[in-house]
């Protein structure tokens, strides 16, 4: 869809001391070798303490935003098990409806930075106008640094989370939002 594979893949494999090498010939294709460091340690069992998951604090509205269906149906479970109530758009346009008829009930919005129709900072200034005080989480596989190197965030602060992230870093940087 939005080409964001490589650049979240890449993300890993840099998280993992690792990297990649590509060799492309016109006519035969490409080659991607990704190469993750080896170690000797024995995997341990995760303690209890590692394990607590992070919750919702109190029922909230979160508008979801994301093009990708895959990650729309998995965010969307994992924010309903949560305990969020959820409004889910597929595109801006469907964003924008639901902050029409939705008015003052959303506590925050959840979007995707990268979507065919528009990108996530013009549907939240867009949105914004609709549902004044409307907390933003923007997501991408980008890094916030990127990002705002290409101009598009503007001069305003934003919240950000960068794809991949597991549950519990998800649900504490919503959390870390909403309750500013």
């Amino acid at each position: 869809g939005t080409g964001l594979g490589l650049s979240t893949t890449y993300g890993i494999v840099k998280k993992c001391n690792g990297s990649i090498w590509v060799y492309s010939e016109p006519g035969h294709g490409t080659v991607f070798k990704i190469y993750l460091p080896v170690t000797e340690t024995n995997v341990t069992q995760p303690t209890k303490e590692t394990t607590t998951a992070a919750v919702a604090s109190q029922a909230r509205t979160i508008l979801l935003v994301e093009d990708d269906k895959n990650l729309r149906k998995i965010f969307s479970m994992i924010l309903a098990r949560k305990g969020y109530e959820l409004l889910i758009a597929e595109s801006g346009k469907d964003a924008l409806t639901f902050c029409h008829s939705q008015a003052g009930k959303i506590d925050l919005m959840l979007t995707d930075v990268m979507m065919p129709d528009c990108n996530g900072f013009e549907l939240a200034s867009q949105a914004e106008k609709l549902q004044p005080g409307l907390r933003v989480l923007f997501m991408s596989g980008y890094t916030d640094q990127g990002l705002q190197n290409s101009g598009m965030t503007g001069d305003k602060p934003m919240d950000f989370i960068q794809k991949p992230f597991d549950v519990n870093a998800l649900v504490a940087k919503i959390e870390s939002v909403l309750n500013r």
